[in-house]
């Protein structure tokens, strides 16, 4: 029984608003009230069930009979209470869940896999958000994230971790929208109605095969967009990687680019791998508040894949670079023909877009701006410029550059 594994104040923390969403969502009808309840009914294999949902969620014993509740649903559903539970838990919520397959015990990783997942999922949502936000098919985006951007990340949880393998889930609340009560009872049906509902059928049919681009640009609520997005990239990498391994070259992923790929969303799935470069699956589901019509299957990336998504990454940042960003570290080399004027300077340092790859970076900068760098590398102070950074060979250079700034002293980024 839930009771035993759940407590009545953790059970009484799903309201009756949520639980009404998951009872109309699975099929349910309200058809009136009893003794302080809303009574709601469905039919399973030529059974009719009922279920008491209390209308008033402060009541005493509303912990109780929401255990009462979920009793029935698992009967219903032929699901344990405990799976229904988590379903109920996330009726406003878009979740992917991630499933890794270290070569450890199941429900164990090693910890440097296990925060590699972590990660990779958290850039990965950040790639698809700045696509989103922007509304701007970019191979390499900046470090710089829109406002938009950041709050949406701070709104997105991790949930629980689950047994098999190694399973985390990403939980992204998405805000219902505002629709009309469910009536009472449902009004009897003449040939006016059901033609009214075939018109509705075709209707949704064809949202159901909107385009990539109307997805982006609809009216759903920023969450939600960031999530069809999510699915719509993934699948698009998948597919590019698919066609690498049967033969064809990285060129495929160019045109990927439209659907949302990005080196930054290639390197978030390849780091998902961890160190190891282990397969995973992603499973896609959808708050029951705004349920989505179309079929979104699960996604496995082989062992094969990861390599061919770091690959695509690197073409990309080797192609295209990385514009409007910014390098940090500190000046190891000067050169100017005269003793005044322009020169070149050559900062180790980093890009913001990702901080772990230390790299080499030459850059021209105006007299002023050189200058600045002299003093920077006679006191060893951080430095900061902004540009857009490109590969040359084996080499980087910044181009374009916009801003350089020297710290006051060594502890500083300015």
């Amino acid at each position: 029984m839930m009771a035993d594994i759940l407590s009545r104040d953790l059970l009484a923390s799903r309201t009756p608003s949520e639980l009404a969403t998951y009872l109309g969502a699975t099929g349910w009808r309200r058809i009136g009230e009893y003794a302080g309840a809303r009574v709601w009914t469905i039919r399973s294999d030529g059974d009719e069930f009922e279920a008491l949902l209390p209308v008033d969620g402060s009541v005493r014993d509303y912990g109780a009979r929401i255990a009462d509740l979920l009793e029935v649903l698992s009967t219903v559903e032929g699901r344990a209470e405990l799976d229904i539970w988590r379903d109920l838990s996330t009726v406003d919520m878009d979740v992917q869940y991630i499933r890794t397959f270290p070569d450890t015990p199941s429900g164990t990783t090693p910890i440097d896999d296990g925060v590699a997942a972590f990660e990779g999922a958290r850039n990965l949502l950040a790639a698809v958000a700045v696509a989103v936000a922007t509304d701007m098919a970019q191979a390499v985006q900046s470090g710089r994230k829109p406002a938009a951007v950041s709050r949406f990340l701070r709104g997105v949880r991790i949930g629980p971790t689950s047994v098999g393998s190694f399973v985390l889930s990403v939980l992204t609340p998405v805000p219902a929208p505002l629709v009309p009560e469910q009536p009472l009872l449902p009004a009897a049906e003449n040939k006016d109605d059901a033609e009214t509902k075939a018109k509705d059928k075709d209707k949704d049919k064809a949202e159901g095969d909107e385009s990539a681009s109307t997805v982006l640009k609809s009216t759903q609520p920023f969450e939600r967009r960031v999530s069809l997005g999510l699915y719509r990239a993934v699948l698009t990498a998948h597919e590019a990687s698919t066609r690498v391994l049967a033969g064809e070259d990285l060129h495929v992923f160019d045109a990927a680019v439209q659907r949302g790929v990005s080196a930054n969303l290639c390197e978030a799935l390849a780091g998902m791998g961890g160190q190891a470069g282990n397969p995973f699956e992603m499973t896609f589901g959808w708050a029951l508040a705004r349920p989505v019509r179309r079929p979104t299957p699960p996604l496995v990336f082989t062992r094969d894949m990861i390599p061919v998504l770091g690959g695509a990454a690197r073409r990309f940042r080797g192609n295209t670079g990385e514009q409007n960003t910014r390098i940090i570290g500190t000046v190891v080399r000067l050169h100017r023909e005269q003793r005044t004027g322009a020169g070149q300077v050559t900062i180790s340092g980093y890009s913001e877009a990702d901080p772990a790859d230390i790299r080499r970076i030459r850059m021209e900068l105006a007299a002023e701006d050189y200058d600045r760098a002299l003093r920077a590398h006679s006191r060893q102070l951080p430095a900061v410029a902004e540009g857009d950074l490109v590969s040359v060979g084996n080499r980087w250079r910044l181009r374009n550059v916009r801003r350089f700034n020297v710290a006051d002293n060594p502890t500083e980024t300015p």
